[in-house]
């Protein structure tokens, strides 16, 4: 009897935390954004480096993609795994050369709070992790850490479907004077005069739990 209430007592708390495990996706609407850096150009100082002449990098709007997967805990709130991924035109200031393409992907840990009013659960999260940029036309990419905050709501249809609309932001860390896309054939293209690359998104996602 005691071995069968046990064998009860563990599928059902196997089930509960099975029953709190979700998976999001969603799209968005990524911001334009700036980023002042020095450009390279091909002449050098008289130690043999690179001189670098003041410029700006501009960040075009456009359409982002991601999802999740994470588990819901009792506070209410969430933990969850988070990939997000967006393409941008960049443009650089005073050039009439083709815009350049930069693919930026977010891999992030990250936890949600909810506050939940009936079936709304606005929220407020945080994440971080790591960012991948990658620069078309052979500039190589680099990898920077990153973070995000984010607020929105969630709408919850049923026992196992919520709606979620929200707002985050992300910002890629850099350091100062930072050479970044570097390539041994055309050496180093830009060197930032800035702490981060920050990016604002729109997005709507659909969650479903088990």
């Amino acid at each position: 009897m005691k071995k069968r209430l046990i064998t009860i007592m563990l599928l059902s708390l196997g089930f509960n935390c099975w029953s709190q495990v979700f998976i999001e996706g969603y799209s968005g609407y990524s911001f334009a954004s700036h980023l002042r850096v020095a450009e390279a150009t091909t002449a050098t100082d008289s130690f043999g480096k690179l001189i670098f002449d003041k410029s700006e990098l501009s960040f075009k709007s456009g359409n982002s993609f991601g999802g999740k997967i994470g588990w819901y805990t009792q506070d209410p709130g969430s933990v969850y795994l988070l990939f997000d991924t967006r393409k941008s035109d960049i443009e650089v200031t005073g050039e009439a050369t083709a815009p350049l393409e930069l693919q930026m992907d977010h891999y992030h840990l990250g936890g949600t709070a909810y506050y939940p009013s009936g079936n709304f659960y606005p929220y407020v999260s945080a994440s971080i992790g790591a960012s991948r940029l990658t620069l078309s036309e052979g500039y190589g990419s680099e990898t920077q850490p990153s973070l995000s905050i984010g607020v929105g709501s969630e709408y919850r249809i049923g026992e196992h479907l919520r709606l979620n609309l929200g707002l985050v932001g992300y910002a890629v860390l850099l350091e100062n004077e930072e050479l970044i896309f570097c390539d041994p054939e055309i050496q180093c293209s830009w060197q930032v005069d800035g702490k981060a690359i920050f990016q604002g998104q729109a997005n709507f996602g659909i969650s479903v739990g088990f």
